[in-house]
């Protein structure tokens, strides 16, 4: 398939051009080939001239680059000053409390020790209670 306002004869190379193939941007105007090969070049090297591939701009991407790397900067800092702050305060806190938190864990230790031991022991008691129970059921 041709470009609009271009023309090939039988012996162009693309005239016979696959169809799953894409054929190439065209510049405006006609494209006659005769039998002479350095027009035929010249054809080729118009069109090699006006495909292009992908290209890129580097100013936005070193710009983007330093950008981000000044947001990571400014939240490591912002990171630094609120978690110094929460130190400040959590030590400030600990100071005021009338019992420092390593007496309060070893108190509630102690109590949760004291709750499991009378719940085991509960336990232990109903279970030999209920024993006792049915060996009087089965000896009566």
């Amino acid at each position: 398939r041709a470009h609009p306002g271009t023309s090939f004869t039988e012996d162009h190379p693309v005239a016979n051009h696959p169809q799953r193939m894409s054929t190439p941007t065209w510049s405006s105007g006609t494209v006659k080939t005769t039998g002479n090969a350095a027009l035929r070049k010249d054809a080729m090297d118009d069109v090699q001239s006006t495909t292009t591939g992908f290209q890129l701009n580097s100013r936005p991407v070193v710009i983007g680059a330093a950008l981000i790397g000044a947001g990571g900067l400014l939240a490591f800092a912002g990171l630094v000053v609120g978690g110094s702050a929460l130190i400040v305060a959590a030590r400030r806190w600990i100071r005021q409390l009338e019992v420092p938190p390593t007496d309060m864990v070893r108190h509630k230790w102690d109590q949760t020790r004291a709750a499991t031991a009378a719940g085991a022991g509960a336990w232990q008691e109903h279970h030999q209670r209920q024993v006792r129970a049915r060996e009087q059921r089965a000896g009566t």
